[in-house]
């Protein structure tokens, strides 16, 4: 269901996510899989701040809508990122009234520009094979189909298209 959409005034703001950041992420994911995806925000919030990859969250004003993770090094999952040659872009979300505004497309940009400058050769992100709006967005900033994958996270899994980019291309 399509929700209203919210013109943005001014400029949306990418950044590393902080504590406060997370708070207000967390509360967005208290429906459908909240308390999963809730372990799951801290972890990916913790990894980042060992080093481990980057969290960013999107921010509007005084409200974070948006967020992913980029992993250097492996999550457990042989199809994505070993961390020597590659990241895993993982989690992209934007809260659905600020969707359609280009900030999807900022984050994965920016995962592209943080995977470049540390000399990364593949970007890699796993994405429900029934999401068509997100296969579109990684095609048009040169991703690839290179096949069926599986995202698990602890008890959790997800049949996937694995989508790559080559940073060297």
């Amino acid at each position: 269901m399509e929700h209203a959409r919210i013109p943005i005034q001014g400029e949306a703001l990418i950044r590393d996510c902080t504590e406060d950041d997370l708070a207000e992420l967390i509360w967005y994911s208290r429906g459908g899989a909240g308390v999963v995806k809730e372990r799951y925000l801290r972890w990916a919030f913790e990894k980042a701040a060992r080093g481990e990859g980057v969290f960013l969250a999107a921010r509007f004003r005084d409200l974070a809508f948006g967020r992913c993770q980029l992993h250097w090094r492996s999550t457990g999952n042989p199809h994505l990122a070993d961390g020597a040659t590659s990241a895993e872009l993982d989690d992209l979300f934007v809260h659905s009234p600020f969707r359609g505004f280009g900030v999807g497309r900022a984050l994965v940009r920016t995962c592209i520009g943080l995977s470049d400058a540390r000399g990364l050769r593949y970007l890699r992100v796993g994405v429900q094979a029934s999401n068509a709006r997100a296969i579109d967005l990684y095609t048009s900033e040169g991703f690839v189909d290179g096949g069926p994958g599986m995202l698990r996270w602890q008890d959790w899994s997800m049949a996937v298209r694995i989508m790559e980019r080559d940073l060297r291309a």
